[in-house]
């Protein structure tokens, strides 16, 4: 778990409430974790350099959110963000991992449905964001360009 009082803590809390809207009332954080795979970091760092570069360093990256179920939050801190492995919650623009840009969608119950204990899981994720298309029920990957 992060340090309460950490800067890294603090800022994650803020941004993640600030995005709730009408729900921040209703809910309460329990834990925050830090999950940092270090071969997927270093994959990830790898691509966000590249796309910077392709982009003319304009920002690529987001913080964005996934609300998911417990045990798949098992499977994603383990094995990362894996379209192979998506598509429970939805596939409305196709099978892939899906991310909101504010956390009131990821906590509603159909992404992350709490557990017995009453609890939900929501990541709060650094997300390289780049070209992009509207997506259909039927799209596996993306067009390739």
């Amino acid at each position: 778990p992060l340090a309460e009082g950490s800067a890294e803590f603090q800022t994650t809390v803020q941004g993640f409430r600030d995005t709730l809207g009408g729900l921040h009332s209703q809910l309460c954080i329990v834990k925050l974790e830090k999950v940092e795979h270090p071969l997927l970091y270093q994959q990830y760092q790898l691509k966000k350099a590249a796309m910077e570069k392709a982009c003319g360093h304009q920002a690529v990256e987001r913080i964005l959110y996934h609300g998911t179920t417990e045990e798949s939050s098992h499977e994603i801190c383990q094995h990362g963000f894996n379209r192979s492995f998506c598509g429970r919650n939805a596939t409305r623009y196709g099978h892939g991992v899906y991310f909101a840009v504010k956390a009131q969608l990821s906590v509603h119950d159909r992404y992350s449905p709490c557990n017995p204990d009453g609890n939900k899981y929501v990541f709060v994720t650094r997300t390289l964001v780049g070209d992009y298309t509207e997506g259909n029920g039927s799209m596996r990957a993306p067009p390739l360009r």
